[in-house]
């Protein structure tokens, strides 16, 4: 994980501490208050998946605030790739990767998983719909990203 945003491996019950710190960094940089609640809220859901689905592997989470936006990675070191399925009406799992589709369009940034299955990454805009032409190309659809 970077803090100061570099990367840290993290497991099941750290993922309140990573909110935490991750709440911290963005707070420290004078993100606003709603994008830094946005942003926790992915990256625990991103984080719980990633827990859940990788089997106990280490899991790496890697924060980069860019201009324009802020891009969240998890690295959970499978290539089980995430992908989006109606939850049971009275199930209390399976809505993360709906949570993060929600913010991530809300806000005007997207998500995706790289290539390789082992990174899924999410882009919040600084501002509500504020990413620029080229940064449009490296967030909301990286090169190669499925979903």
């Amino acid at each position: 994980m970077g803090f100061p945003l570099g990367r840290r491996s993290v497991d099941a019950p750290r993922v309140g501490e990573v909110r935490r710190l991750a709440t911290e960094w963005a707070a420290a940089r004078q993100i606003a208050s709603d994008l830094v609640d946005d942003l926790a809220l992915v990256l625990s859901e991103l984080v719980s998946n990633a827990i859940l689905h990788s089997g106990g592997q280490s899991i790496v989470v890697e924060l980069v605030r860019r201009d324009g936006y802020i891009r969240v990675g998890v690295f959970d070191g499978t290539e089980k790739r995430p992908c989006l399925r109606p939850p049971a009406s009275d199930s209390e799992n399976g809505r993360g990767l709906y949570l993060v589709e929600w913010i991530a369009r809300d806000r005007g940034g997207g998500w995706g998983v790289s290539p390789d299955g082992m990174t899924t990454w999410c882009c919040l805009p600084l501002a509500v719909g504020a990413l620029v032409p080229g940064e449009q190309a490296f967030c909301p659809q990286l090169p190669g990203a499925q979903r």
